[in-house]
């Protein structure tokens, strides 16, 4: 009964294996695809996070308007550390009008200051909403 049991186990799994050999399409390719059907622009990078390497990227260069929830990881950095002694949150931050993405609807209710504290800026993106 147990070597019946084994057996048909191997042959399950063996019967499985075509399907880990399907390979899809390249993560470039995809990227390309999923650009064309949003009409919109996509961007992504690969890396091999030991070796630092590039493995593959598209538009890497170019600036995304990023999801709301990392401002709240981005202050949560710059909190850390101040507490930690290394940062201040006095100390400005430079940015140009064109450091800023087109979609950056609370920065947008603030006229472009050229440097604004840490401080500023994490209270502006956590109650001017």
């Amino acid at each position: 009964m147990v070597m019946r049991y084994i057996r048909l186990c191997i042959i399950s799994l063996l019967a499985t294996l075509p399907l880990a050999v399907h390979a899809s399409p390249q993560p470039l390719e995809q990227i390309k695809q999923s650009e064309s059907q949003l009409s919109g622009r996509v961007g992504m990078i690969e890396m091999d996070l030991a070796s630092g390497r590039t493995l593959t990227a598209w538009r890497a260069d170019e600036r995304f308007p990023m999801m709301s929830t990392f401002k709240v990881v981005l202050c949560g950095a710059v909190l850390a550390r101040v507490d930690a002694g290394d940062e201040q949150l006095e100390r400005k931050i430079h940015y140009r009008q064109q450091d800023l993405v087109d979609y950056s609807p609370v920065s947008e209710k603030t006229p472009c200051r050229r440097h604004d504290g840490r401080r500023t800026l994490c209270r502006r993106h956590y109650h001017e909403r």
